[in-house]
């Protein structure tokens, strides 16, 4: 995800397609973005975004694992799918106010 460009810096997630944590916790359903197989590609199950799992990385670190064959990019989400993400993410009861606002506006 995308965040404030002057700080060089964005928001990763965690996400899984172990869902029986969620469905043992319905009150983090609030916490997470699903997204239905087939929607982006690389999630051939439903997956979970974890949104109140943030973590915030320097662009630079992601381009050193990149370039180092660590870390490879599988594609884009899609807008929707990003938008629902952002919503979460502010609306969340969980995640630090600091992480919080290195959203873009």
């Amino acid at each position: 995800m995308h965040v404030d460009t002057k700080n060089d810096r964005i928001l990763a997630f965690v996400t899984t397609s172990q869902l029986q944590f969620f469905k043992d916790n319905p009150r983090l359903e609030c916490e997470i973005v699903r997204v239905e197989p087939g929607l982006f590609r690389p999630f051939t199950k439903e997956t979970a975004i974890d949104c109140r799992n943030a973590h915030s990385m320097q662009i630079g670190k992601l381009d050193q694992l990149r370039a180092d064959g660590k870390l490879e990019v599988k594609g884009r989400l899609p807008s929707p799918v990003m938008r629902k993400v952002f919503d979460t993410v502010r609306a969340s009861r969980l995640l630090s106010r600091k992480l919080k606002r290195l959203l873009a506006p």
